[in-house]
């Protein structure tokens, strides 16, 4: 199975980071299944700088979900403009080397035997309707469950003891 790895929000912990950027503290009105923080915030995606996905922290499951798919999964993350070196850098810094594409639309890479690992439910769909399988990574803002768990379903890998 051919596996591709969201970035933002799956591997590297973006929207803490946007939110302290912008001096929000408060997450309590986020509601799931509403992924668009700038609309819930009433911000503007654009006036964060690109220097800040350098600055990113890793996902607490980064390491072991990298490990879970090796290095031939692709990473796969949205190309916001400007932000394709900040993302690269933040990706040698940890020590990822996996393979990277910047797309705007997921489900162009969608089908048979082609699993996606994003935090956006909408992506997720998008790219089950194409023909792939996909596991939303649990956010505050998503419907999904089961982060590594669901991972390894998807795998058919054995639970961990």
């Amino acid at each position: 199975m051919k596996i591709f790895i969201d970035m933002d929000g799956v591997l590297a912990d973006l929207v803490p980071a946007v939110l302290k950027f912008h001096g929000i503290t408060d997450w309590s009105h986020w509601e799931r299944g509403e992924y668009d923080m700038c609309k819930v915030f009433n911000m503007d995606i654009w006036k964060i700088p690109p220097m800040l996905f350098e600055t990113l922290q890793p996902s607490a499951h980064c390491k072991r979900l990298l490990d879970m798919c090796g290095v031939d999964a692709t990473i796969c993350t949205s190309a916001i403009p400007f932000t394709e070196g900040p993302k690269r850098t933040w990706l040698a810094k940890y020590g990822i080397l996996n393979r990277v594409i910047f797309i705007r639309d997921k489900s162009l890479l969608a089908g048979p035997d082609r699993l996606l690992i994003d935090d956006c439910d909408a992506n997720c769909g998008e790219w089950m309707q194409c023909g792939g399988a996909a596991v939303v990574w649990q956010q505050h803002w998503n419907w999904g469950t089961n982060r590594l768990e669901g991972v390894r379903d998807a795998l058919g890998l054995s639970p961990e003891p």
